[in-house]
């Protein structure tokens, strides 16, 4: 499974993270069975699809657990595939005993999908199996939601923020600690500032180690406003 790296040991907490990354490890300890189906949801770079690596991961410690972790655009054609009886994705999702469903949003627009997903989900709940999904978007705002929500089925909800200047700031110390460059502090202070996602952020970060690291000179600020436009 790629991205080891995501696990709750590496995941930066902050207020802005703090109740998602709790209900996130009780569920990955098998504690928390209310929580079923939880919804993450958030903007893009606020850590969703870490946490659900990070539960992934951890859950993968169970000797006997059956887990699919996959792209909602992924269960999408594992579905189509099934219907002209080809392919054996779509039966992997539906006996496995913790589903995890990664970019609902990217289903938006295709309701009938939807629905179907819907159903397997209602069916893996009634039988007392988890199932955890992340989107960019509400879970209201997707057709997904009201076919839970005709069964009586209400997925349990949670937000994720956006990465405050806080959060961003430790991410950027703790890359600074396991990959050290020359920065100036000033140049350091303005990636922290202007990076509007975690992903952006780390990018920055790795394009600056990059130059200082090529050219063994300090990055500064006039190379931060000139090379990534902030």
């Amino acid at each position: 499974m790629k991205d080891k790296g995501l696990t709750f040991e590496t995941f930066v907490e902050d207020e802005s993270n703090l109740i998602a990354l709790d209900v996130c490890r009780r569920v990955a300890h098998q504690e928390e069975k209310a929580c079923n189906p939880l919804w993450i949801c958030g903007p893009s770079g606020c850590g969703k699809t870490h946490l659900l690596y990070a539960i992934f991961h951890r859950l993968q410690e169970k000797e006997g657990l059956r887990i699919r972790f996959a792209t909602a655009e992924a269960a999408a054609e594992a579905l189509l595939e099934a219907l002209v009886g080809n392919g054996s994705d779509w039966g992997q999702l539906e006996d496995c005993d913790v589903l995890i469903l990664d970019e609902l949003d990217l289903l938006c627009g295709k309701c009938t999908t939807q629905k179907e997903i819907a159903r397997l989900i209602l069916t893996k709940c009634g039988n007392g199996q988890q199932v955890v999904m992340a989107s960019r978007c509400a879970p209201a705002e997707m057709p997904l939601f009201d076919y839970l929500q005709e069964r009586r089925e209400t997925a349990f909800s949670i937000n994720v923020d956006p990465p405050n200047t806080a959060l961003r700031r430790q991410i950027a110390l703790r890359f600074l600690a396991s990959s050290p460059f020359r920065i100036t502090r000033p140049a350091l202070e303005l990636l922290i500032e202007r990076a509007p996602s975690v992903p952006q952020l780390k990018g920055a970060l790795l394009s600056a180690a990059f130059y200082s690291e090529k050219n063994r000179k300090n990055v500064t600020l006039p190379w931060v406003r000139k090379h990534l436009g902030w």
